[in-house]
This record gives structure tokens, sequence and C-alpha cells, in this order.
């Protein structure tokens, strides 16, 4: 189920009408209407209570001013949120309101023009004039000035004291929905029960679920998964309808940062960014997940869902660096669009160093999606680059040292990678 939808000011992205927050910009969610409004009050007040000191005998300016500017915020406000209110009942506009003021951000502008005019005050006290610091000499700018300093020093207090309650944060949204959701392992993924329904929210959509079954399962790619007892859902859409609720899981690799896979007890599925879909004949219980987008099922290696090669023992295969991996017959080069075996390697033997493998006193590379055997620049072309400025010292070094794993692989019988 989708609820209505607004926007946020702050990204313009849209998000379900009762959200406090924004899931795309990270902050409490803010209305372009409500920002206007507080800009337009701030203005009118001043101008108001400047009108009035002027035009009214023993009229306070400082308290005028404060009056006008919370009776045409909160009136303004109240207008404002009522019609929200009225046009969409789910809106918490009160909340709204409320979490938007208690921002960091907004107390940083008032604590930096509050510390300015305590500064001028200090000034003042050691015997710099208001007038000369300020630049304020005739009868407007020193009251118009008089009024500033009343007002910043006092936010200041007030900003200390919500500071002190621990409402300033750094982290907004994480404040947030430790007070308004609940949270799971994926900080996109919340959610929050009303009355007798129980939301979950991503990327700003909304579904109710049943709170009781509900798992949150881990996240692929930009997406969430979760599931209830009555289905399986990407972000908040539900997805593979044929799938056993009970027995689906992700598949995790320990080093790597998403899962590419899951399974139940029948089938194992390659969950694609936007459609997962099924892995025919492979086992669910023979399947073995090695990092970026790898899987191992039986005996054929799968590349983000793709079969590409037969592996020769499978209980034995492993993962090398620079797209490489091995079994006890084989080596292989899966860093390219076309997975293969590297021929007269024995995997036993061998050296890899630097993105290359030496074995026996031969040396292969990666070249043109290829891995295969290439020759080492000897020490005499190394020494001509170098004096031509065609390499650095760096890369005669370097050069230098591949020739001298080359010459230590010549009738070598141990293993050795880096």
């Amino acid at each position: 189920m989708k609820s209505k939808q607004k926007e946020c000011a702050s990204c313009n992205r849209k998000s379900a009408s009762e959200m406090l927050v924004c899931q795309n910009c990270q902050r409490p969610f803010l209305d372009e209407v409500d920002t206007y409004l507080l800009l337009f009050g701030g203005v009118f007040s001043l101008i108001a209570a400047l009108v009035l000191e002027f035009t009214v005998d023993d009229v306070s300016f400082f308290i005028l001013g404060i009056a006008i500017n919370v009776v045409v915020i909160m009136l303004g406000l109240f207008v404002i949120k009522m019609i929200q209110k009225l046009r969409d009942p789910e809106r918490k506009v009160i909340k709204e309101v409320f979490y938007n003021i208690y921002q960091s951000r907004t107390y940083i502008y008032y604590l930096v023009f509050a510390l300015a005019f305590m500064l001028g005050c200090a000034f003042e006290y050691v015997g710099v004039p208001e007038s000369d610091f300020l630049r304020a000499s005739d009868q407007y700018s020193l009251i118009l000035t008089d009024y500033l300093s009343w007002f910043f020093c006092g936010w200041l207090s007030l900003s200390i004291l919500i500071f002190r309650r621990g409402m300033i944060v750094r982290d907004e949204y994480s404040y947030l929905v430790e007070r308004e959701y609940v949270s799971f392992s994926s900080k996109f993924l919340i959610a929050k029960q009303y009355k007798d329904q129980f939301r979950i929210y991503s990327n700003g959509q909304s579904r109710v679920v049943d709170r009781d079954s509900f798992k949150s399962l881990g996240r692929i790619y930009s997406h969430d998964y979760s599931k209830d007892k009555n289905g399986i859902y990407l972000d908040t859409e539900k997805v593979l309808p044929n799938a056993d609720i009970n027995s689906f899981e992700l598949l995790f690799h320990p080093d790597d940062r998403f899962a590419y896979y899951g399974r139940d007890r029948d089938s194992v599925y390659y969950l694609d960014d936007e459609s997962p879909t099924v892995l025919a004949e492979v086992d669910p219980q023979r399947v073995r997940v090695l990092y970026d987008g790898l899987l191992l099922a039986a005996d054929q290696l799968y590349i983000k869902g793709k079969r590409v090669l037969e592996v020769k023992d499978p209980d034995s295969f492993e993962m090398l660096d620079d797209g490489l991996a091995r079994d006890s017959m084989h080596l292989y080069y899966i860093g390219g669009d076309d997975p293969h075996v590297v021929d007269g390697v024995d995997p036993e033997s061998m050296t890899i160093y630097d993105g290359y493998v030496f074995d026996n006193g031969k040396s292969y590379c990666a070249n043109e999606d290829q891995f295969k055997r290439c020759e080492l620049a000897t020490k005499d072309q190394l020494n001509e680059w170098l004096e031509i400025g065609v390499i650095s010292d760096v890369g005669y070094c370097e050069g230098l040292d591949r020739l001298d794993v080359l010459r230590r692989s010549e009738g070598s019988t141990g293993k050795s990678s880096r």
C-alpha cells in the first residue's frame, strides 16, 4: 500500500505524507511553505517594530519585535498546517514544525550572530565605542543594534539550554529516527506503528506489513530486502511470489558489502538490481558464495547470475588477487569479460606478483581480456628506457623486481602469492 506523498524542499524528492524524515537527503522533513513563512515573519516583525518604535511613545522595541514575530509566525503556521492537515489527515504537522525548528543548522546561524554581538559588547567593555565597532551612529541604527544585541544574546542562552538537553546533534536523521521510528541494520529502512498498521519505509515509499513476522534481511545494491508472513519485499515492492518465505535468506560473503544472491529450500536466486531471477538447475544446498558477485554452485562458477565456466576441483577452489582464482588443477582468470582457464600454469608451484604470474621461468599477464604468456622487458631494455625517460625510477625498480621473481621461479616447486 502506498500512501499520499509530499515533496521535500531540501532535495525535491517525494516521501510518504506521514513521514517526519526525508530518506533521500537524510534530514528532518522540510516544507518549503514553512521556510518562507519564517523568513516573512522575521522581516515583517522587524519592520513593524521599527515603525511602532518611532510612532508610539513608551513602546519597547525589543519586546514589541519579539511579540509580533511570535504572533505572525504562530498564526501563519497554524493556518498553513491546518490546511495541510485537512488535505492529508495522516500528516504529523506539529512534529514537522518541532523537528525543523530544533536543528543544528538553524542554531549555527544564530550562534554566529550572537557571538559576534557578544564580541561587540566585549570591545565596548574594554573601551572601543559600540558606534565605532558596529558603525552605528544615528538614532535608528543604535535602536536596531540594541534590539539585535538583546535578541541574539537571548538566542545564545536558549541555544545553550537546548544543547544541554541533547537536542542539537550533528546527525539529525539518526536522532529523529531513534525517537520516532523502529530502525534496522540498514539505516535506509525504518518503520513506524500507526494505530493498527505497522508501516515500513524505504526510499520514501511505505508499505503495511505484519509486525510480528517482519524481518529485515539485508541490502542489495541500493535496495533493502525484507519479509513477513505475507511475502518478500524489495524496498516496499513484493517480489519472488513463488519463493518459500520461511526458508528464504540472503547469501552474504563476509568480505563483501552487499549480497547478490538469495535462496530458499528449493531454489537459488540472483538478486538483480531491478528484477530478481531464479537460477535454474542450481541446488541451494550445494552453493558457496564468493565475493564481488561470484557464486560456486557444485562445479559451476556464476558471475552476477551468469554461468561462466566449469571448475575442475570445486572443493579446493579459492579466489586470489588480480582477478585470478585456482583449484588443485588449474589457474583461472575471471577478471575480464571472458573467464577462462590459464593454460600452462601449475597452480601449486606458481608465484603471483604485481599482477603477473610466474611459473617455471615463464611469465603470464592480462592482455586484451586474456591472461596468457607474456615477455618481460630485459635489464638492458629497462636501462635504456630509464635513460630516455620512458619510465621513472620507480618503474625501473619494479621491472627489476619482476625479473628477479621470474628468475627465482625457474624450477620452483613451492607456491606463494602477493
